[in-house]
């Protein structure tokens, strides 16, 4: 898989004491591709914004599972999010994290739906899909 770009993950998972805990990786050397859509209508062309696609091949995505606690150990849910670079931060809000990207000139991307691609195939094909907008 051709690799192009470093992310960070703002993502948050509940532990075993139901506690919200926040976790904001780093991830090197992943997939990454947007793109820009529009579409025609009656009244004139409409914007119908971004969307990502980030593929994180595996086995790295291995650094990236939490364990210790119930569930399958990925951290991603719909609606964490996603800035393109390495940010190293220490606990910060949402608006902080859209200052971040603003100051970086990039986009957030929020994380609109995620396939674990880890089960079928060869190692070098394996990965988890991550889509969002």
């Amino acid at each position: 898989m051709e690799t192009n770009m470093t992310v960070t993950l703002f993502n948050a998972y509940v532990d075993p004491d139901q506690r919200l805990e926040v976790f904001h990786p780093t991830v090197f050397d992943v997939h990454y591709h947007e793109g820009r859509g529009s579409s025609l209508g009656s009244g004139g062309t409409v914007d119908a914004g971004h969307a990502f696609m980030i593929r994180i091949p595996y086995p790295q995505e291995e650094e990236y599972v939490r364990t210790g606690y119930s569930g399958s150990g990925w951290t991603l849910r719909n609606g964490d999010l996603i800035v393109p670079g390495a940010h190293k931060v220490g606990d910060v809000s949402k608006a902080d994290i859209t200052e971040l990207a603003k100051a970086a000139g990039v986009d957030v991307i929020t994380i609109t739906d995620f396939a674990n691609n880890t089960i079928h195939g060869s190692d070098r094909v394996k990965h988890w899909r991550i889509g969002g907008k």
